[in-house]
C-alpha cells in the first residue's frame, strides 16, 4: 500500500498456446519497458506459470533470465489465490498487437548467452559452414491429431509441405541453406538438396535451436503457425504465404510481407478476392 503510489504490481499468466506464449510475452515485456520510460510511477510485472504446464523448455530459461517469473508450487499457489482474491490481479494485460511499433523502436530482443551463442555457431559451422539460411514453417493438422482431433476448424490454414520444395530448391540455387522447422509434423520433407535441412523429422531438432535459428535466419518464410512468433520476437522478417486469416493482429509494425491462401467459394469454384 506503502510503494503504491510510487510502484504497479501487477502478476501476469503466462499465455498459451506456444505462439502466444512466445509474443505475447514479449510485448508485456516492452510495453513494461516502454511505460516507465516515460513516467514516474515504475511497474513491476511478475509472471506466474500454473504449475504441470507444459511448455518449451528453452523459451521456459530465456523468460525467467529476461523476466520475474513465479513458477511450481507457488506460482500455482498464487494463481489459486487470484481466483478468490480481488486483490491480485491476475488479468491478462497481453495483447499480440504491437499498437505503438515497440518491436521495431524500443528495446534489444531476448539475449543468448556466451555459451549458447557458441553453441548455436558450432551448429551451423558443421553442417552449412559459411553460409546464409532461411527457415521454412509450414503449418500442417498434426498438432491437432497430437491432441486427439480428427478434424479442427484451423485446417483451412494448413498447406502440404511438398509443394514448397521448388521454392526451397530454388533458394538454395542462391546459396542460401533452408531449414524446414517443426516440432511434430505430418510427413517428411521430399528433397535430396545438400542444403536443405528437414530439421523438424532428420534428428535435428531441440527446443534451444528452435529458438536459435528463428532469431538468427535472415529471413522465414511462414503460412503462420505459434513457431513464427520467434523470429518475430528477434526482430528478423517474416514472408507469409499461403496465410490466413487475412489481417491478422500479430506484430503488425515488424516488416512482414503477406501473400494470402486464395480462397474459393464451393457452390461457384470462383476466387474469393478482397473486394468481396
Amino acid at each position: 500500500i506503502l510503494l503504491r503510489p510510487f510502484i504497479i504490481i501487477k502478476f501476469q499468466k503466462f499465455k498459451f498456446p506456444f505462439g502466444h506464449y512466445i509474443l505475447e510475452t514479449e510485448m508485456v515485456r516492452l510495453r513494461t519497458q516502454n511505460f516507465n520510460r516515460e513516467n514516474f510511477r515504475k511497474e513491476i510485472v511478475i509472471f506466474v506459470t500454473p504449475k504441470n504446464t507444459k511448455i518449451n523448455l528453452f523459451a521456459n530459461s530465456l523468460w525467467i533470465r529476461n523476466l520475474i517469473v513465479i513458477s511450481g508450487d507457488i506460482g500455482w499457489l498464487i494463481n489459486e489465490l487470484a481466483r478468490k482474491f480481488k486483490f491480485i490481479d491476475l488479468k491478462s494485460h497481453s495483447s499480440p498487437i504491437d499498437f505503438i511499433g515497440l518491436l521495431n523502436t524500443r528495446s534489444d530482443p531476448p539475449k543468448f548467452s556466451p555459451s549458447e551463442i557458441k553453441t548455436g555457431r558450432e551448429f551451423l559451422r558443421d553442417i552449412c559452414p559459411n553460409k546464409k539460411f532461411i527457415c521454412l514453417n509450414v503449418r500442417d493438422g498434426s498438432f491437432h491429431q497430437e491432441l486427439g482431433e480428427k478434424e479442427s476448424r484451423q485446417n483451412h490454414r494448413n498447406s502440404d509441405i511438398s509443394s514448397y520444395v521448388k521454392a526451397a530448391e530454388a533458394l538454395s540455387d542462391f546459396g542460401y541453406a533452408v531449414f524446414r522447422m517443426g516440432a511434430q509434423v505430418e510427413r517428411s520433407f521430399p528433397t535430396s538438396s545438400e542444403f536443405i535441412f528437414d530439421y523438424a523429422t532428420n534428428g535435428m531438432r531441440t527446443d534451444f535451436l528452435d529458438f536459435f535459428l528463428g532469431a538468427h535466419c535472415e529471413f522465414s518464410i511462414s503460412t503462420g503457425s505459434g513457431w513464427d512468433n520467434i523470429p518475430i520476437i528477434f526482430r528478423r522478417p517474416v514472408l507469409y504465404i499461403n496465410f490466413l486469416p487475412v489481417f491478422a493482429p500479430s506484430a503488425l509494425a515488424l516488416p512482414l510481407l503477406i501473400y494470402f491462401k486464395q480462397i474459393f467459394d464451393q457452390t461457384s469454384q470462383s476466387q474469393i478476392d478482397l473486394k468481396g
